[in-house]
């Protein structure tokens, strides 16, 4: 089954529930009381029923309007407690295409998304399969990229829930009654309601006898064990009972079922008979036949589609060891971050308690908890050089990337404000000055920055930012003003004008399926493509990844060399494939004046016609698919290059488009991040701003990632930029902040509560409720937003 991503993130929190349920339930053994809407709609239903409340204290208590507890009670009276759970599962499902997918994953484990895509694309199956669709349908099930084997045993739980659920609300439920809702209410016979009272049994006292109470429910210890165990995972989803596998008669094996499958796509002409005789089955006829009519693959006058060799030679799977976060670390109590607070911030914080100050750039304040989520405080504990004994949690990487986030492009700029909105983010009463912030990074070195910044990579990628199914690589040139480049060793490289003069290249990693910035490593100036990326790859991707999340790269013509495409695409079985921008060469050339000689032009567009040709090279495992791109008046030509095998020259060229995001990240990187705005000429230090830039763009990225879809992207569907943002909330506003409790309580004073600031509030008040919304370098305080117009009354 299929469901919506936002429903996918609700069942991936349901753990999450439960664990955040132990601290306040009376019974932690079996915290039944947990903040899930099936449970909330059952003591709902409770209260009026058992209890006798009124309809309208009822629906107060569990903010629920009257009308829909009429609903629900409708429903309950019909179908029982299944009626409670809320229907899950997108409304357009493709049940042929996820039951291939699975096969394919159970009997093939090595199968790649694109293998799945180009084994579907045979049975010619509708709607039309995409990578997107059965990359969902992989999720769905825990079995995308980076997911291990407990992902898969919890999917399938919730698979097997649901469906059970989905089942039990078609049937009708024991009989009830308005008008004896007390003698009613409780049916033992309803295997799920005497659960769900069985755990609020237990779960109401402490130190109650379970015993006792479980065989007065006619319960095995066993059996309450299962479900107990479900609960913890599953919450109020676990004590539903599974639907049992069946085999029914004649049925066949999945293995065998595509092997059938495999042999009439490729032999469409076969007979039944024919198909018997050829694989020497041993099942009927007719098991035979339910295959192909399921499948749709009766007709003979299909075209035939060669698959021998698409999978290769399956091998067992080994699972790659992802590189670990410091967040996972401290979490599991394998070191301790400091908790020391910053003196002149502590004071502040006294301060705020009786008076509210103003601020003037929100941004950074409303960030700092999603800043806190990428685990930069305890990354800094674990891989940067160790600090004294009672240091300070603060540090100056967090002024940084808050001042990125602020909108100010140098630390210059930051000490000529009075405003300290970017001194309360990043926990520190008082700016320091230039110079002390340069030399706070002197002890950063190369080492130190390589793990922080695969460190905060890696944690984007637990966060879902990334996934890396599809890449792409590039450079960015910044040159350098200053005096004796040559003396100062600043390499030389060619700007955008493609003239050489000296300056930086930072190597950037896209992930072009989520648009966000995976690695930024520096580079100097003379370094060339062809010579580090392979280096590059093997510290700043595959550690992060892994070789087999990786589907596809998109490379420009910087990169061109064959031994670079027969890096990444190892064999003819490999699962990656490569498309570049071709730049012209000897062997190109070579290449190119074949398909020019042997072309028949087709139109692309008004100005341009194409021509393509496919070789079998001795340097490369997979067959290269060359396609010349010739302007139709000038005559100027392109070469593009790729190892997928299915596409035709036009569409060659517009999957090359895809690697478009990474050339607007680069854009946003220089307008809203400052990339360009280095701090120094040490290359050290350079790269510490890297860092901080990477910081800054995940943390905007985990923040749109939580946010209402309706304001991540604009009218024309683009995602909004940090710079959009700024001036739609985040920056150069009339705020005041003071403490309150347990949190800060920051009020914006020049806006209404419209629809964003009413999302924004919506999504910090939900992980208030889930505990997300602390920040360690706050001292753990939390954050809540307010928004008036403090002209409201004057306008």
């Amino acid at each position: 089954m299929l469901f919506t991503q936002k429903q996918m993130n609700y069942l991936a929190e349901l753990p999450s529930m439960v664990a955040h349920a132990l601290p306040n339930a009376p019974n932690p053994d079996v915290p039944f009381f947990i903040d899930d809407p099936v449970v909330r709609n059952y003591e709902m239903l409770r209260s009026v029923w058992m209890e006798r409340n009124s309809i309208t204290a009822a629906c107060k208590a569990a903010r629920c309007s009257r009308t829909d507890f009429y609903c629900l009670e409708t429903a309950f009276i019909k179908h029982g407690n299944a009626a409670l759970y809320p229907e899950l599962g997108a409304k357009k499902q493709n049940h042929k295409l996820e039951r291939l997918a699975l096969m394919l994953k159970i009997t093939r484990p090595r199968a790649t998304e694109t293998m799945i895509l180009r084994f579907a694309e045979s049975l010619s199956l509708t709607p039309c399969p995409t990578l997107r669709t059965i990359s969902h349908i992989l999720h769905c099930h825990g079995i995308g990229n980076n997911r291990d084997e407990n992902d898969r045993r919890y999917w399938h739980g919730i698979q097997q829930s649901v469906r059970a659920i989905r089942r039990s609300a078609l049937q009708t439920g024991p009989m009830r009654s308005k008008t004896d809702r007390r003698g009613t209410f409780y049916r033992p016979e309803e295997a799920l309601q005497l659960r769900f009272e069985l755990f609020r049994a237990l779960g109401l006292k402490q130190k109650r006898k379970s015993g006792d109470t479980i065989r007065r429910y006619g319960m095995s210890r066993p059996t309450f064990y299962k479900y107990l165990h479900r609960f913890r995972h599953y919450g109020a989803w676990g004590l539903v009972d599974w639907i049992q596998p069946g085999r029914g008669r004649g049925k066949i094996s999945d293995e065998l079922e595509l092997r059938i499958i495999e042999e009439k796509v490729e032999h469409p002409r076969f007979s039944l008979d024919e198909l018997m005789a050829r694989m020497d089955l041993r099942c009927s006829r007719s098991a035979l036949y339910e295959v192909l009519r399921y499948w749709e693959l009766l007709e003979k006058e299909r075209r035939p589609v060669r698959l021998r060799g698409l999978w290769g030679e399956e091998m067992p799977e080994k699972p790659v060891p992802l590189l670990k976060t410091a967040k996972e670390a401290a979490e599991a109590g394998q070191f301790r971050v400091p908790k020391k607070l910053n003196a002149h911030f502590a004071h502040f914080l006294e301060r705020m308690k009786s008076r509210a100050f103003a601020v003037c750039d929100p941004g950074p304040i409303v960030l700092a908890q999603f800043i806190d989520d990428l685990g930069v405080c305890e990354a800094l504990q674990v891989y940067a050089p160790k600090r004294g004994e009672g240091s300070e949690i603060t540090n100056l990487v967090l002024l940084n990337v808050c001042r990125i986030l602020a909108g100010y492009e140098t630390v210059g700029h930051l000490n000529g404000n009075s405003d300290r909105s970017v001194a309360v983010a990043a926990g520190v009463g008082v700016f320091p000055g230039k110079t002390v912030l340069y030399d706070g990074f002197v002890d950063l070195k190369f080492e130190h920055l390589q793990s922080l910044r695969n460190d905060v990579a890696a944690r984007a990628r637990d966060l879902g930012l990334i996934r890396g199914e599809r890449i792409a690589q590039d450079f960015h040139f910044k040159e350098f003003y200053g005096h004796q480049p040559d003396t100062e060793e600043i390499g030389k490289g060619p700007n955008s004008a493609g003239d050489i003069c000296p300056g930086f290249r930072p190597h950037v990693i896209w992930d072009l399926d989520t648009d966000v910035l995976i690695n930024i490593a520096f580079c100097n100036g003379s370094s060339r493509a062809t010579r580090i990326v392979r280096e590059f790859c093997e510290k700043n991707l595959y550690p992060i990844l892994g070789r087999d999340a990786i589907r596809e790269i998109y490379m420009d013509s910087e990169y061109t060399s064959f031994p670079v495409i027969d890096y990444f695409v190892v064999d003819e079985f490999s699962q990656v494939d490569v498309i570049m921008c071709l730049k012209r060469n000897k062997r190109v050339d070579q290449l190119m004046h074949e398909v020019i000689s042997e072309a028949q032009w087709e139109a692309f567009g008004k100005e341009y016609e194409i021509a393509g040709k496919r070789f079998d090279l001795n340097n490369l495992a997979k067959v290269l698919h060359l396609v010349v791109k010739r302007n139709k008046k000038t005559g100027d030509v392109r070469c593009f290059g790729t190892t997928f095998q299915d596409l035709t020259n036009q569409e060659v060229l517009k999957r090359y488009r895809l690697r478009w995001p990474i050339e607007n990240g680069l854009k946003d990187l220089i307008h809203s991040y400052f990339i360009d705005h280095i701090l120094g000429k040490d290359p050290e230090k350079i790269e510490t701003n890297f860092y901080c830039v990477q910081v800054a763009r995940l943390a905007y990225e985990n923040f749109l990632q939580s946010l209402d879809e309706r304001f991540v992207r604009d009218s024309a569907g683009y995602k909004r930029t940090l710079s959009t943002f700024r001036y739609l909330l985040f920056g150069r506003h009339n705020c005041k902040i003071r403490q309150r409790g347990d949190h800060l309580e920051l009020t914006c004073l020049d806006m209404g509560e419209g629809e964003l600031q009413s999302a924004i509030g919506r999504l910090l008040q939900s992980r208030s409720e889930r505990g997300l919304n602390r920040v360690a370098w706050w001292g753990g305080l939390g954050l809540k937003v307010k928004f008036e117009n403090q002209y409201a009354e004057n306008t």
